[in-house]
This record gives structure tokens, C-alpha cells and sequence, in this order.
């Protein structure tokens, strides 16, 4: 019986070289895409907390103000990093007369830094949410 000498050495090792850089790409991607859906998530209960908190108010000085608070305290509880949100109110419709349709719609855009996942080349990502909420046709207004 005859044996051959190194027919096998390093298929293995060669193997596991070509294998395991994909796997790990493969993981640095699902914890991107897993951060990214956290930061939309998180934006987009920001816009909805403040555009209702906007169509509560009384007024269209305290909607943008309680809108912008309801941005900072839910993105602030959120576990993202924003780096400065920016928030746009539209109040417009607590200038519409009573008993017509009316509503406050809140944008806002948050800059989530992915530098962290160096594997990847990511920068930093933007997301943007919109929110709108209905206004009580029949509550005064000024």
C-alpha cells in the first residue's frame, strides 16, 4: 500500500483563508443593516411623537416648540447616535378656520454615523421621517 505525501496539506487552511473574510463581511452587513433599521425606527417615532405633540397644542408657537421638545426626548431615549437632527414643523394649519380639516406635519432628518464599521467603508447615513397628525377641527385655535 502506497501513500501519497502532501496530496492534501493545506486544502484546509486555503479554505478557511478564502472562507472566513466572507463571513465576517457578511456579518459586518447584517449589523449595518440592523443599526439602520434601529435609526429609522427611532426617526420615525421621533417625527410621530412630535407631530402629534404639534396637533395637541394650542398654538402654532407651542406646536413647534412642543414638536421639537418630543424630537429631542424620544430621539434622546432612543439607543441611536444622532448627530444634530433637524426638525421642520409646518403649522400651517392652525391658521385654517374652524371646522375645516387641519393637521401639523413634522419632518425630520437625522445624521446616524456608521465609521464605526470600518470593514465596510460606510460614512455617515442620513435618514429622514415625515409625520403628519390632525388637528381637532372643532378646538380653538390662535
Amino acid at each position: 500500500m502506497r501513500r501519497r505525501v502532501g496530496g492534501d496539506v493545506g486544502q484546509l487552511s486555503l479554505g478557511v483563508a478564502i472562507t472566513v473574510p466572507g463571513i465576517l463581511m457578511l456579518l459586518a452587513v447584517v449589523v449595518m443593516a440592523g443599526r439602520v433599521a434601529g435609526a429609522n425606527a427611532a426617526v420615525q417615532a421621533a417625527a410621530t411623537e412630535a407631530a402629534r405633540a404639534g396637533s395637541i397644542s394650542r398654538t402654532a408657537g407651542e406646536a413647534k416648540v412642543r414638536a421639537e421638545a418630543a424630537v429631542a426626548t424620544t430621539l434622546g431615549s432612543s439607543d441611536i447616535e444622532c448627530d444634530s437632527p433637524t426638525v421642520d414643523v409646518d403649522v400651517s394649519g392652525f391658521t385654517a378656520p374652524l371646522g375645516q380639516d387641519a393637521h401639523v406635519s413634522v419632518v425630520v432628518a437625522c445624521t446616524v454615523p456608521l465609521s464605526t464599521l470600518v470593514v465596510l467603508g460606510q460614512g455617515d447615513r442620513t435618514i429622514t421621517a415625515t409625520a403628519t397628525s390632525v388637528i381637532d377641527p372643532y378646538r380653538s385655535r390662535q
